[in-house]
Formats: C-alpha cells, sequence, structure tokens
C-alpha cells in the first residue's frame, strides 16, 4: 500500500465515478464540497473501484484502497480492498471549530500493479454547531383530568441527514424519544400528558443531535390547568376531601355516578 503511494506522481491517474455522496466525474486535483455539518457527524464519500481506460494495456483496471488525511481529533474508517464502491467515512471531531476543513482524498492502485497510479482529489467539509433549531407552544390549556398534548417540532438545518434525541420531562416523569430528520426538512414529536390537579406547571423539553450530546437547545413549556367535573371525580377517587362539610354530600353523590360520567 505504501509503496504505492510513490507512484502518486509518477504515473498516470485516470478519471473516477463519484458514486457517493451524489454521482459526477472526478479528475485528479479537484476538489468535492460535502456541505454544512455538525461537528460528531460523518460524511461519506465513495467512488468506483473500477475504471475503464487506462492502465497496462488500456482497458482498464480496479483502484484497491481510498484513503485521507484528516485534522486532528478527526476519525474515518473505509470499505474493504477492492470493493465496489470503494467507501470513506469521515467523522468529525466533537471539538472541531467553526469552519471550512479541506480533506486530501487518495485512491490507489496498490502497488500500481495494474498501472492505474493514484488520484489525490480534496473533500471540503464546512463545520457549523447547532445546525438546528426546535419550536414549541409556550402556553397549554387543559382541564383537570383531561390529556393534552403539544408538537415539537425539530427543523435539521444541516446538508446532512441526523438523529435528534428529545428528552421531555413532566411531574417528575422523563421520557425520552429519538427522531431522524432528514437533512433540510423538520419532523414532530407529540408530547402526551395529564393531570388531575388544577394550577400552572411545566414541561422541559430538551433537544440534541445524537451525534453531539452537549450541543444542545432547552424549550419550556407552560400548562395551565383549570378544574373541571372530571378532575374533581378524579381527586375523589383518590380520597382527597378539600371541600367543605355541606358540599362532601354532593360529591359523594358524584363519586357514586362517576362510571356513568368518566366511562
Amino acid at each position: 500500500m505504501y509503496f504505492a503511494l510513490l507512484f502518486l506522481f509518477l504515473t498516470p491517474a485516470f478519471a473516477l465515478h463519484l458514486v457517493l455522496p451524489h454521482s459526477t466525474v472526478i479528475n485528479n486535483n479537484d476538489s468535492l464540497y460535502l456541505g454544512v455539518v455538525m461537528p460528531g457527524q460523518t460524511v461519506v464519500v465513495g467512488v468506483e473501484s473500477k475504471v475503464k481506460e487506462g492502465g497496462l494495456y488500456g482497458m482498464g483496471g480496479y483502484y484497491d484502497y481510498i484513503t485521507a488525511e484528516l485534522p486532528n481529533g478527526w476519525t474515518s474508517h473505509s470499505s474493504m480492498k477492492s470493493a465496489n464502491p470503494l467507501t470513506l467515512y469521515v467523522t468529525v471531531g466533537q471539538n472541531t471549530a467553526p469552519g471550512n476543513y479541506t480533506i486530501p482524498i487518495t485512491v490507489i492502485d496498490d502497488g500500481n500493479y495494474e498501472g492505474l497510479g493514484s488520484v489525490r482529489f480534496y473533500a471540503v467539509v464546512s463545520v457549523q454547531p447547532h445546525l438546528f433549531n426546535v419550536s414549541v407552544p409556550t402556553l397549554v390549556h387543559v382541564s383537570a383530568g383531561d390529556r393534552f398534548s403539544f408538537p415539537i417540532t425539530v427543523f435539521n438545518n444541516g446538508d446532512l441527514d441526523a438523529v435528534f434525541v428529545v428528552n421531555t420531562s413532566f411531574n417528575h416523569k422523563q421520557k425520552v424519544v429519538s427522531v431522524f430528520v432528514p437533512a433540510h426538512q423538520r419532523r414532530f414529536v407529540t408530547f402526551n400528558g395529564v393531570s388531575d390537579e388544577e394550577g400552572k406547571y411545566e414541561v422541559f423539553v430538551n433537544v440534541y443531535p445524537q451525534c453531539c450530546a452537549h450541543d444542545e437547545e432547552t424549550r419550556l413549556v407552560e400548562l395551565a390547568v383549570s378544574p373541571s367535573l372530571r378532575g374533581d371525580v378524579k381527586a375523589l377517587k383518590r380520597g382527597v376531601f378539600l371541600f367543605p362539610f355541606i358540599e362532601q354530600t354532593v360529591y359523594l353523590f358524584i363519586l357514586l355516578l362517576s362510571p356513568l360520567l368518566n366511562p
């Protein structure tokens, strides 16, 4: 493999067919823009290993490897030798500062046994944190004892698909769900809950990309619960008697009728 690098500038290089992230032809020393991504995300580059021209007999041949030179803190792995396509996965470092980064990528004919030489091109990645937005209602009205729901909208502003973790907390109970959001699109998660007693409550919503947990966004939804007959019936069932003595008989009568009121 390293022997092939000696031929990088000494042997002819032939155009490659790029298949990931999109289909195009790429030549030696070309630049390839991979888009705007968040720290921790993985970009994918894939090329067809077979070329139809050049080589020892002018009939093309197969490239063997695809490699990259990475900034500190970045990682990569690639497909096996002679796979088709030759695929390279590059993961941006979690602590990468915002900016544009140029990644030299080399496709190698190992040992130059097929006379294809090596093709070197440059992938450009723009790294930006917090490429997402979260939208929730600020206030939700509900009657005591009734179920309520509201949407949590996650916008993915980046150029890569991403998975986001939605963490909600209400009445000392937490719910965690994951939602896949394609690039430049939005997805909705519905929060459902119930509060039996009147008053004002808060629902905490925390969202972060799965690739970078410390890049989070928090929202607060105020829940206004008004009194209702259904809520009073549920309170009676739990043994909560906060009513004056004169009214107890009326509410006990309501309790006896509760199977009809709340089937």
